[in-house]
């Protein structure tokens, strides 16, 4: 879910420890990429839950920064940004949606972690397809990178 800000993700959370989602683990990182094929830079402030939907990785985040691909927002609002899933090779999956989805709007690759399970061991290439009017939510791709590989 995506948050206008990090108050307005803290109040989320506030609510989620009401329904039993009590173990959140948070994570910052550098975004570098490109956003409608131009360069971009941003910061994506993350915290994931486990408990409120088992076996799903709940995700709310938050950007410091213009560089997302979507028109700017309310940054009061909340709304369901996309769904994710892992893929072993992002380019033959880019190849296989684009003749559906058109070519993605933005494209990154994460640097910079600071959660100490992910900083200096692996980050993410990710791309994201606009599907919003399709599904009410875009579509996000991402494969791991092991720390060392380009």
């Amino acid at each position: 879910m995506y948050c206008g800000s990090k108050d307005h993700m803290m109040k989320a959370i506030e609510h989620f420890i009401h329904l039993g989602a009590t173990d959140w683990t948070f994570d910052t990182s550098r975004l570098e990429g490109t956003v409608r094929g131009i360069p971009a830079e941003s910061h994506a402030h993350m915290a994931f839950n486990y408990q409120l939907l088992p076996g799903i990785e709940y995700e709310l985040l938050y950007y410091e920064g213009d560089t997302r691909w979507d028109p700017p927002v309310d940054r009061g609002a909340h709304f369901i940004s996309h769904l994710s899933y892992h893929v072993h090779d992002i380019a033959v999956e880019i190849d296989r949606l684009v003749p559906f989805f058109g070519h993605p709007v933005q494209m990154f690759e994460t640097h910079d972690h600071t959660n100490d399970q992910i900083k200096d061991k692996k980050r993410f290439r990710e791309v994201i397809f606009n599907t919003r009017l399709l599904f009410g939510h875009d579509i996000k791709l991402i494969q791991r990178i092991p720390w060392g590989d380009g």
